[in-house]
């Protein structure tokens, strides 16, 4: 019974996710930064990208708990307890479960 259950808040988990990533605006601001980034590494501090992200998703069940330099982010589901490593390649966006 546990199992099944695991796996429906892993499936809605995965919908909901789906459903924000294809968001056009929520993704034109990720890839803004994306793009910005590149443009000003040498001068600019990671961390405020790592903020602004966390904005993004903050009126969404999703937090970001982390942002790298290829910009490769763990979002959590705040609903469901689901982790999700999401890259934000510049041609696409894999995502997987990771807890």
């Amino acid at each position: 019974m546990q199992t099944a259950l695991s796996d429906n808040n892993t499936e809605l988990s995965m919908k909901g996710l789906e459903v924000l990533l294809n968001d056009k605006a929520r993704t034109d601001r990720i890839y803004y930064l994306k793009s910005r980034w590149a443009d000003e590494r040498e001068y600019e501090d990671f961390a405020e990208y790592v903020e602004v992200m966390k904005t993004i998703w903050a009126e969404t069940s999703f937090e970001c708990l982390s942002l790298n330099k290829n910009f490769e982010a763990v979002l959590h589901d705040k609903i469901r307890g689901r982790n999700w490593k999401v890259k934000f390649n510049w041609n696409n966006i894999s995502y997987k479960r990771t807890k």
